[in-house]
């Protein structure tokens, strides 16, 4: 029986997905210890040929949470992977994760994601994602982590419940916090490790913040009066920005700039969406 269950949902990423699923085949576990469940949230688009270890759901219901939660019922492992289709997994992602569960008295896991360049030389946009993006150390000190490398023990779920699949952004953290406040521990190891690329456009980084203001608004999280003030909230990220040595004196400007243009952006989509005049997105 398999010891982990690797979940990961898909939409329309099929040769992001193929990079993936080969890294999972190369871990340095036995095959037989570890399952990976892939769940496209899109069945009208086919996935690419994938080897028989791999077990393929289908979960019409728009948005990665509800395709989680359709892996959570096939799962058979006493602990749970999460990754996304767009992540590389380490080698030993899954038994550093096993090892550092069995040594420390943890249940939940917030794994390091580290960034990549998909360019050379890489955009400012790719250089601000890869200096603000998953700061998973900081996630778990907050009791959260992303769902990008999030590692939780099976039997959580029963106690806590599933993601809310009505969420189209931010259902990870939402899940978390609830983990969190029932009292399950969660922890930050820098060795088990998956791999992101940054967004090298401003279109990809604006597609998030709308994504991200969307499941604000959706969860109940964004009033009228914070969505208002959201553009003035990027003290986090100037900071990440100003301490950055991948970034030099001009780059750190632009970078500051960016971040409050998309800070105004996401306001304007939280208030359309909190006004009913738009609607959540995934994309």
């Amino acid at each position: 029986m398999a010891i982990a269950s690797i979940i990961i949902p898909t939409y329309n990423d099929n040769e992001q997905l193929e990079k993936c699923i080969q890294a999972l085949q190369q871990q340095d576990l036995p095959r037989d210890e570890y399952e990976i469940i892939l769940v496209n949230n899109n069945p009208g688009n086919p996935l690419p040929q994938l080897s028989d270890n791999v077990v393929v759901l289908d979960e019409p219901i728009p948005g990665s949470y509800a395709a989680r939660n359709k892996g959570l019922q096939k799962a058979k492992g006493d602990y749970i992977f999460f990754t996304d289709s767009d992540c590389i997994p380490s080698s030993d992602w899954i038994s550093s994760a096993l090892s550092f569960f069995s040594n420390q008295k943890v249940d939940r896991i917030a794994g390091h994601v580290s960034l990549f360049y998909s360019s050379s030389p890489p955009s400012i946009y790719e250089k601000l994602d890869y200096v603000t993006a998953f700061n998973q150390k900081t996630n778990a000190k907050n009791g959260v982590s992303v769902t990008a490398n999030l590692i939780v023990r099976r039997t959580i779920f029963d106690q806590v419940g599933n993601f809310n699949a009505k969420l189209l952004s931010g259902g990870d953290i939402e899940w978390n916090k609830r983990a969190t406040k029932a009292g399950y521990s969660i922890i930050y190891n820098p060795t088990s490790v998956v791999r992101h690329p940054a967004r090298g456009s401003l279109q990809e980084l604006k597609t998030k913040m709308r994504r991200v203001a969307g499941g604000k608004v959706s969860s109940g999280n964004l009033k009228l009066l914070r969505a208002i003030k959201i553009s003035l909230s990027s003290w986090d990220n100037i900071c990440s920005i100003s301490k950055s040595k991948e970034l030099d004196l001009a780059d750190k400007v632009k970078c500051v700039l960016i971040v409050q243009l998309l800070k105004c952006y996401g306001t304007m989509c939280a208030l359309l969406i909190l006004l009913k005049l738009s609607s959540p997105q995934r994309k």
